[in-house]
């Protein structure tokens, strides 16, 4: 997750939703190993398609609304600005890597999000919109939201491969009984939680990743709960 809605590119950990402080600590290790979220993807081959490892990036930021539809964003030395003159900018108290406590300025409720419009605009940008679960503006001093349609921001994930031996793979223990490594709702290969709204992850859950606001990934891929194994 990375949030610049205050005008910092305040980041939160993969594997805990950790706080972070520096570009070092997206290189520290884990307390202990995490599962990657998956994606579907087409082979080229009929309809074959393969399960891989990715990590989504989710973010919020502030930006202009383009003539031909784009959103260009606002370089976050202004959006930091306008940050220090609205008042009482929601404060996410946020755990560090290390295990120090933070606190993190970010515009998710209405009032933060219309103060920021407001005095962007202020500061001669034109037609700003935030960008987020949704894309808002404010008319007339009242927020809107739109609906955000675009690709899903996706990493592959290297990681290695285990010997069977070592017994530690998905499906390992065989039939029936290794099914259930996937095929089960405790299970992170369909069950892992992906982010639908960041704004109200972060104003409601955090560091949770709870129903409504994340899901559980499957419904990503257009299923309805975790398929039965045959």
């Amino acid at each position: 997750v990375l949030d610049m809605s205050a005008g910092r590119e305040t980041g939160y950990a993969a594997d805990d939703m950790g706080g972070v402080r520096w570009l070092l600590d997206y290189a520290g290790l884990a307390k202990e190993p995490w599962k990657p979220w998956m994606t579907r993807r087409a082979t080229g081959k009929d309809r074959e398609e393969r399960y891989g490892p990715v990590v989504p990036k989710i973010m919020q930021w502030f930006g202009e609304k383009q003539a031909n539809g784009g959103i260009r964003p606002i370089p976050l030395r202004y959006v930091e600005e306008a940050a220090k003159s609205v008042s009482d900018l929601t404060v996410v108290q946020v755990k560090l890597r290390g295990g120090a406590a933070g606190k993190y300025l970010t515009a998710v409720k209405d009032k933060d999000i219309t103060g920021m419009i407001t005095r962007l605009s202020a500061l001669g940008f034109p037609k700003v919109v935030f960008v987020a679960d949704r894309i808002y503006s404010v008319n007339k001093g009242v927020l809107a939201g739109e609906p955000f349609v675009g690709p899903p921001i996706i990493y592959g994930v290297e990681h290695g491969v285990t010997p069977l031996n070592n017994k530690q793979t998905y499906g390992v223990r065989g039939r029936p009984d290794g099914c259930g490594d996937c095929h089960s709702d405790t299970s992170s290969f369909f069950n892992k939680m992906a982010i639908r709204n960041i704004r109200n992850v972060l104003k409601d859950d955090y560091p949770a990743l709870k129903e409504p606001n994340a899901v559980p990934q499957y419904m990503d891929w257009g299923l309805k709960g975790v398929p039965a194994f045959e």
